[in-house]
């Protein structure tokens, strides 16, 4: 886990800010950052930092992962992990397995809200700016200002984004998203929503556009 850098149960209000996490591989989850979401209310935010270039080899997370061994005691929610300003660019999961997802972000077991990040040029099987895998989908997140592209699924679904329930997405762009199989730019799950955002130029072939 955590090529470059590793959170481990972070209290809420922690900061990490004016960071760069660049060019660092790790042989599982998480080339770039790892938080370990633990069993605990836990919660941090992250503000004008950099993620890129990382490579993850098997697992989900190339640039940042956001992770718990096992379903927490506790509901963390989107409010609890919050990413400002942040660039997710260039990182990527990259073994052709089932696990190799988000590209640029994953997380599981734990909520997430992101305001005026990009996500951008990241790769994964499947996922690849962000995937969200919560089995029981109780954790919310919500997008805000944010520009998802260039995103590349290379060998299934889903190249910019999946949204789960009970989420939501205002004011973003999703562009230029690819997706070797099926949906291109943004997978909206029952119960999630969309405003304001333009969703333009994204394609899902059999070969790249």
């Amino acid at each position: 886990f955590a090529g470059g850098l590793w959170v481990d149960v972070p209290r809420i209000g922690s900061v990490i800010s004016n960071c760069c996490i660049v060019e660092n591989t790790a042989p599982s989850s998480a080339g770039g950052v790892c938080i370990n979401v633990g069993s605990s209310v836990s919660g941090c935010i992250f503000s004008n930092c950099v993620v890129a270039n990382n490579v993850t080899e098997v697992g989900g997370g190339g640039g940042l992962a956001l992770v718990s061994p096992a379903a927490p005691g506790v509901t963390n929610y989107a409010h609890d992990f919050r990413m400002y300003n942040c660039s997710i660019i260039g990182n990527s999961a990259i073994q052709n397995h089932s696990d190799a997802v988000g590209g640029g972000i994953y997380f599981r077991w734990a909520g997430l809200y992101l305001e005026g990040c990009i996500i951008r040029s990241n790769q994964a099987r499947s996922g690849a700016g962000v995937f969200f895998d919560v089995p029981n989908k109780t954790q919310p997140f919500a997008l805000r200002n944010c520009l998802i592209a260039e995103n590349v699924a290379t060998n299934g679904s889903i190249g910019g984004i999946v949204i789960p329930a009970s989420s939501w997405l205002d004011n973003c762009t999703i562009v230029s998203n690819y997706a070797k199989n099926s949906i291109g730019g943004l997978s909206l799950s029952n119960g999630a929503s969309a405003t304001n955002t333009i969703i333009y130029h994204n394609c899902a072939d059999t070969t790249h556009p």
